[in-house]
């Protein structure tokens, strides 16, 4: 893999339903959201060793938390794990949506996942996809379980 930039555009809900509850704990959501100019940046690249390098710039708080934390982190150590890819990926993310405000940081780590394992990540189909949305969504703990916290 050669050096690859994205840019991963920010949303804003134009309706948001809560539908009720899973039997997880979290809410069935239903939503209308529209992109809007605002976005990070990733840069992905192959690295010679193994494992998952991220770097975080334009915010310092979320660059200083543990990496393994890390949305965009996770989605790319899940789809390793499940396509079976050992090689390594180092990965800079120059943030300009501001985190934790709904605009779109799960997607950034399914922009960077998929972009960096694109075709077995299509190979995993849209049902898998949507479990690995899931699980990184519960993961950052920003659909708080049904009674709230």
């Amino acid at each position: 893999m050669r050096e690859i930039r994205i840019p991963a555009f920010a949303k804003v809900n134009l309706r948001l339903d809560i539908l009720g509850k899973r039997p997880d704990a979290y809410h069935e959501l239903r939503t209308i959201f529209q992109t809007i100019s605002l976005h990070d940046e990733l840069r992905l690249r192959a690295s010679r060793t193994s494992g998952i390098c991220l770097t975080i710039q334009g915010n310092e708080p979320l660059s200083l938390e543990p990496v393994r934390k890390n949305l965009v982190y996770a989605a790319v150590d899940t789809l390793q794990r499940e396509l079976g890819i050992r090689s390594g990926v180092e990965i800079d993310l120059r943030k300009t949506i501001p985190a934790g405000r709904g605009l779109g940081w799960t997607v950034v780590a399914l922009v960077g996942g998929v972009a960096v394992y694109g075709a077995g990540a299509a190979a995993l189909g849209s049902t898998e996809l949507r479990g690995l949305f899931g699980m990184l969504r519960r993961r950052r703990g920003t659909l708080p379980p049904a009674g709230g916290r």
